[in-house]
């Protein structure tokens, strides 16, 4: 891998690894959308709840992976709807 530094305060520094970690056959797309997916289900097991749009997000990202809607409906996960 080259050279790369994440800056812990810049959010599209983590894009660009991974980004990095795909082109570089490190990991694929997928890889990186279950890691997504998990970090929001793990995300929501400590809040209790989702606002929708991570909500969604966690559903959409989540959607290939065998009983993970049943998962979310067992750690009784709440999807908040935004009031913007």
């Amino acid at each position: 891998m080259t050279n790369f530094r994440v800056d812990r305060g810049s959010a599209s520094s983590y894009g660009m690894l991974g980004f990095q970690l795909v082109n570089e056959g490190w990991c694929t797309d997928a890889d990186m959308e279950n890691g997504i997916s998990e970090y929001l289900f793990h995300l929501g097991l400590r809040k209790g709840y989702l606002p929708d749009t991570l909500y969604d997000l966690m559903l959409d990202t989540g959607r290939h992976r065998k009983d993970f809607r049943r998962a979310i409906r067992a750690a009784n996960i709440t999807r908040v709807e935004n009031e913007s």
